[in-house]
Formats: C-alpha cells, sequence, structure tokens
C-alpha cells in the first residue's frame, strides 16, 4: 500500500468505446472520454488519436462548464471548495500527459509494419532526441524510413496535424478554465510533432 503503484491497465476490450460513448451522454466526465480517447488509439492508431483528442476538444467547447469535474463559482462556495474543484479538473486533463496510459499509447501507435522494420512514433521519439539512447535506431535510418512512406501516401500525416490542432485547443481551454493548475502539454506537442 503506502508507496505502490500500479499502471495503468490497458484498454484493449472491444466493448469500452461502446460503453464510454454510452456513459458519457449521460456524465459528460472527462475521465471516460480520455478512457475512450485510450481505447481508440489502441484500435485505429492516429487516426483514432485524432478522432478523439477533436472530439474531446469540441466538447470543451460545447460542453464547458458541464464538463466533469465541474469548476464552482464563488457564489454559495468557499474558497477551498473552488480550489478543490479546480484541481479535479487539472487531474482529470493531465490523464492526457500520463506517460504509462495516454503517452504510452502514443509512443505505441504503429507507423509501419512492415517485414523489414516495424516502425512506431515510439522510435521515431528514440531515434530523434538528444541525447539519443545508445540502442535507438538510427535517425538517418528513421527519417529515410518517414521520407518512404510519405512518399507512398502511407504515413498518417494528416491525423497528426489533427491530432496536434485539437491538442493545442484543448490547452488554450485548459488554462482558461484551471489556469496555471493546468498541465503543460509542451511533452505531447514533441510527442505528436515527431509523429512524423
Amino acid at each position: 500500500h503506502g508507496d505502490a503503484a500500479s499502471p495503468p491497465a490497458a484498454v484493449t476490450r472491444p466493448d469500452i468505446p461502446r460503453e464510454a460513448r454510452r456513459l458519457r451522454t449521460r456524465s459528460k466526465d472527462l475521465r471516460v472520454s480520455i478512457l475512450l480517447l485510450r481505447s481508440r488509439i489502441q484500435q485505429a492508431g492516429a487516426q483514432g488519436l485524432a478522432e478523439m483528442l477533436t472530439q474531446l476538444a469540441e466538447l470543451s467547447v460545447i460542453w464547458s462548464d458541464a464538463l466533469h469535474p465541474q469548476l464552482l463559482t464563488g457564489e454559495g462556495a468557499s474558497a477551498e471548495s473552488i480550489e478543490d474543484a479546480a484541481l479535479a479538473r487539472s487531474n482529470a486533463l493531465a490523464a492526457l500527459l500520463d506517460h504509462e496510459g495516454v503517452m504510452a499509447d502514443i509512443r505505441g501507435i504503429t507507423l509501419s509494419n512492415s517485414a523489414a522494420l516495424r516502425l512506431q512514433v515510439r522510435d521515431v521519439e528514440r531515434a530523434l532526441s538528444a541525447p539519443r539512447p545508445a540502442d535507438a535506431l538510427a535517425p538517418e535510418s528513421v527519417r529515410q524510413q518517414l521520407a518512404d512512406l510519405e512518399a507512398r501516401g502511407a504515413l498518417p500525416l494528416a491525423a497528426f496535424r489533427e491530432a496536434q490542432e485539437s491538442a493545442e485547443r484543448l490547452q488554450v481551454w485548459a488554462r482558461e478554465t484551471v489556469g496555471a493548475r493546468g498541465p503543460e502539454y509542451a511533452p505531447r506537442r514533441r510527442l505528436l510533432a515527431l509523429g512524423p
């Protein structure tokens, strides 16, 4: 107990998207949407990522005040309860940056599944990082693979761009609703930019 922590469970059950969508229509809970995001990334890769980040960005505009965890207004609420509500929303948004959750799912997106070499976002990130891990693929090799995939039209560039734009809209919304308490989305922005 105490300091013990377990990584988030994989979101691979096929009924999760259906159940999460059903729950989302009733609760408008950010955490349910993030669970659905993880499921769609695992099922549809970059397309699922773009689809769900776009939906989440749209929900943040349409249901801003109704999204749970809800923010409290000053009327009839103590300063402490207002702060607690903002912290709860900030924590829900921080799940978008969980290294063992959403970020791991993004890193696991397969860009190429050829017999010669399987290439995932994780491989691109490691190859192009500074400092580069010793066991990472050579940057030149990764860049060449990305160029080959792009030339064949097999690289989901549009999906990564859409995901990047939606992530930026979500960050603006997070700043507007929870201010400085909100998570810093720079790590995800860098990861989506690497995703080719």
